[in-house]
């Protein structure tokens, strides 16, 4: 049976990190075959670089993570560094048959992957087998159901009710109790200016401090949910939403906000700077740097900042402040256009058919 004849099997490899999660299924549920998540656990190995494990589940731990076993798929969609020895493996137990899509910043050498799926902040090398995207790939602005579970809670709050995402420091910015406090504040005097209320929550990220921090700012009618506390309105929270606030820091909540085509408005972050950061900035004047990257010996630092500026440069968001209108966009981000075009792309590769060998 040929590739084209028979329905080709997908796998979306999953992790521990909703934003990596977001972006994999969303691109396994715009292509137009069935497929399956499996969700990886990992081990300490994991921290070792890609190349040490090679092909491998050894930095696996196999009794949490789901079963990887025949029959082996057509396509693995895979995010993040950790499940590129994983992905290989189960690419050679195909005999090279199944064709690897990678999101995001593989840390391995490129020829590894048939396609990479990446973002303006990685600053990766231009390759015939890289996409760059303004933003991560979401499907938010598609799933504007919500969740009944919240929808009692979030009709009891009085419009406009404007979605607060917080994420944490990340990389080269920093989210401290101040800076949360600072956002809890002007967003409370926005939403009252409006007469509305907040739909508050953290993330994976939002330290203690600064959870309690953005908690006690508020001055507005809210309700306010802490990660890892019951069960997670985020995605109700974007179905229910007005507008939308999102800290700068989370490169994922930006996409999934502009992607609503609601007003957005970007609290931006304190920047810093590390030991390292100032290295790998010097580095990228050496000749060969691209190489190194290109190979997974090196990472240049994320410019996260850049996905901001560039949304507020485009008309898709607004920086946040206490007297903002809340009006439409000025332009809105084609999210669906772009997840069509890489699902097209990756459509056409696995049509191509053969052996990765």
């Amino acid at each position: 049976m040929t590739r084209a004849s028979a329905t080709p099997a997908v796998w979306a490899l999953t992790g521990d990190k909703a934003g990596d999660n977001a972006q994999v299924l969303a691109l396994a549920r715009a292509l137009p075959w069935p497929w399956q998540a499996k969700k990886l656990v990992y081990n300490p190995m994991h921290h070792l670089w890609n190349l040490a494990l090679g092909a491998s589940c050894a930095s696996l731990r196999l009794g949490a993570s789901d079963p990887l076993e025949p029959p082996w798929p057509d396509l693995v969609l895979a995010v993040g560094r950790r499940s590129v020895p994983v992905a290989r493996w189960i690419t050679s137990r195909s005999a090279g048959r199944a064709r690897l899509v990678r999101l995001g910043r593989p840390r391995a050498p490129y020829d590894w992957f048939d396609l990479i799926v990446t973002t303006p902040q990685y600053r990766l090398p231009r390759r015939p087998n890289v996409v760059v995207l303004p933003l991560p790939l979401t499907d938010a602005g598609v799933e504007q159901t919500g969740d009944s579970e919240f929808r009692a809670r979030i009709d009891a709050l009085p419009r406009p009710r404007v979605a607060l995402l917080v994420g944490g420091s990340s990389g080269p910015l920093r989210l401290d109790a101040d800076g949360a406090r600072r956002i809890g504040a002007t967003a409370s005097r926005l939403a009252e200016a409006h007469g509305g209320s907040l739909m508050v929550t953290s993330s994976r990220r939002t330290d203690r401090a600064a959870a309690d921090a953005l908690a006690g700012a508020l001055m507005a009618r809210s309700w306010v949910h802490r990660w890892g506390e019951d069960a997670n309105p985020y995605r109700a929270f974007l179905a229910a939403a007005d507008a939308i606030i999102v800290s700068a820091d989370s490169v994922s909540m930006m996409s999934d906000a502009v992607a609503t085509g609601r007003p957005v408005l970007i609290a931006p972050l304190a920047a810093r700077r590390g030991l390292v950061d100032r290295i790998a900035g010097l580095l990228d004047h050496v000749p060969g740097y691209d190489r190194a990257v290109e190979l997974g010996l090196l990472a240049r630092p994320r410019e996260i900042a850049r996905i901001a500026e560039d949304l507020v440069a485009n008309g898709h968001a607004r920086w946040l402040a206490s007297d903002d209108d809340l009006a439409p966009p000025a332009s809105v981000y084609d999210a669906a256009g772009a997840l069509a075009s890489v699902a097209r792309r990756v459509a056409s590769l696995v049509a191509e058919g053969g052996s990765r060998r």
